[in-house]
């Protein structure tokens, strides 16, 4: 039987993400539910270094940077997390939690578009 995925998102900080993903945590542990939790970026894992050393400022002024190139570094994050981490616990029917998916990576670089039509056109890439 496959798992669920439950993501919360929001598009700014500050807002209480936090605040209800622990309170979701806590509730579905208390009520028996095998549950996994993951936060994006994958600090200290190889994955998470390409966001980190982005977030960092290593790959140059990240407001010059490509929306598509950051969008990347986000994407392999999320592929390598799932395939070594993730995809197992799913695939035995727990529930992965996540605080944070794609689309805050559709939120945030979007915002770096000026136009409409380059932002369709960023969001029909990354879905």
């Amino acid at each position: 039987m496959a798992g669920k995925i439950i993501v919360i998102e929001g598009s700014c900080d500050g807002i209480g993400k936090t605040t209800q993903y622990d309170l979701l945590l806590e509730h579905l542990k208390k009520d028996g539910y095998d549950v996994i939790s993951h936060h994006f970026p994958t600090y200290g894992t190889l994955q998470g270094s390409l966001v980190e050393n982005y977030l960092q400022g290593s790959y140059g002024d990240k407001k010059k940077l490509s929306p598509y190139f950051v969008a990347e570094l986000y994407g392999v994050d999320r592929a390598v997390t799932w395939e070594t981490k993730l995809k197992q616990a799913y695939e035995e029917g727990k529930i992965i939690l996540f605080d944070r998916y794609t689309t805050s990576t559709l939120f945030y670089q979007s915002a770096n578009f000026d136009n409409k039509k380059e932002v369709t056109k960023f969001v029909d890439y990354i879905a």
